[in-house]
């Protein structure tokens, strides 16, 4: 992950970084339904485990 600029806090970074997440998962579900949806949901699922 890149690392914030000085104007921007890091809770905007990541808000930032779930928005082009999003993107991909709407433009990739128009090419593959419903797997990269799939994917980031496992991939971040572990990465929101304690």
């Amino acid at each position: 992950m890149d690392q914030p600029s000085p104007l921007q806090s890091p809770s905007e970074a990541v808000q930032k970084e779930d928005k082009n997440l999003a993107t991909l998962i709407h433009a990739g579900g128009i090419l593959f339904g419903f797997l990269p949806a799939l994917i980031v949901f496992l991939l971040k699922k572990e990465e929101a485990s304690p």
